[in-house]
């Protein structure tokens, strides 16, 4: 299903947080076409159709977190201390 303008996009990161309380997916892949994420897994689990242009982003060493948008939470209540919690954000970037 595409939202019109068919553009795809495959971004890499080191791992990924679902939000659906699993472990973070290590070498984790997000497919986007348009402007909707259409797959998500590992780097070898999602598969760019052979012969589309792609645009291709490899965050490395980051964390993603597809859907987190301008949240707003207090992190050290849930049993962490600051420096941890600063040591996990410099590693997250924002997918809208």
């Amino acid at each position: 299903m595409s939202d019109g303008d068919g553009r795809l996009t495959l971004i890499r990161a080191a791992s990924l947080i679902d939000g659906n309380g699993s472990p973070p997916l290590k070498r984790a892949a997000l497919l986007i076409e348009g402007h909707r994420i259409t797959a998500v897994g590992t780097e070898e689990a999602v598969i760019q159709v052979e012969g589309t242009s792609v645009h291709e982003i490899d965050y490395e060493d980051k964390t993603v977190y597809p859907g987190l948008i301008d949240c707003h939470d207090h992190l050290i209540g849930m049993e962490r201390s600051e420096w941890e919690i600063s040591g996990f954000l410099e590693g997250l970037i924002e997918i809208k």
